[in-house]
């Protein structure tokens, strides 16, 4: 699965590298940011997630855990590196706990349990109680960006890029419970990833970041053939 991912993204480096000279010519921008750190640093951790979502594809193959965890504490030094050390603290303190949940469950839980190992959904009412724990982390993360985060002549300023701040609010909850349900699991996990990659999708269009938008259409093309592969072994 990681020479697969590597092969992904040396195709789509190649033809982003033959756009670019005509986005270029046409507009004056760069697509591939080679002399920045930040950029250098998430295509390591591009390959690694992708190959860790093409691995637990397979709800029998915790091994997609190790590159997932790699993937993590190198998105978590691209954040120190951009300036998000809110978004570093997620991935230190979250992210790389829940997949080493993750895995250990997925190694050991219920191993002799056929059964066990397969997925399902959540309740009606365990869906529910995710919902609503998302609408928390979306508002709680929208009023500290406009309250902490934000530049110092925006502080305060509620309608200050409201909509790129909705949208970064909603992939960080949907990630958490994705990441949370993913040691479970759950098939309401990859549900939770799809919503990221859209909102990811959406987020960098309204910025303008064609990079970026193309990453995440690689990753909700990913996470949907995962969720479409989890599905067919379902319990329910």
């Amino acid at each position: 699965m990681l020479l697969l991912s590597l092969g992904m993204y040396a195709a789509l480096f190649f033809l982003m590298e033959a756009a670019e000279l005509l986005w270029a010519e046409r507009f004056g921008g760069k697509l591939l940011q080679w002399t920045s750190p930040a950029f250098c640093v998430g295509i390591p951790a591009s390959v690694l997630g992708t190959a860790y979502v093409l691995t637990v594809r397979n709800p029998l193959n915790y091994t997609g855990f190790y590159p997932g965890i790699l993937m993590s504490a190198l998105l978590a030094v691209q954040c120190l590196l951009q300036g998000q050390p809110d978004l570093f603290v997620l991935y230190v303190f979250v992210f790389i706990p829940f997949q080493g949940m993750s895995l250990w469950n997925w190694k050991h839980g219920r191993s002799g349990d056929e059964d066990g190992l397969r997925p399902s959904f959540l309740g009606r009412r365990m869906q529910l109680l995710t919902l609503a724990a998302v609408v928390l982390v979306v508002v709680a993360d929208y009023a500290l960006n406009t309250l902490l985060l934000s530049p110092a002549e925006h502080i305060g300023d509620w309608g200050y890029n409201l909509t790129v701040k909705l949208l970064g609010a909603v992939m960080i909850a949907f990630s958490l419970a994705a990441n949370f349900w993913l040691i479970y699991k759950k098939n309401d996990a990859w549900v939770g990833w799809i919503v990221y990659c859209v909102a990811g999708l959406a987020m960098f269009t309204r910025l303008g970041n064609v990079f970026s938008m193309l990453l995440f259409l690689v990753m909700l093309a990913v996470n949907t053939t995962a969720f479409l592969a989890w599905l067919k072994q379902s319990k329910n």
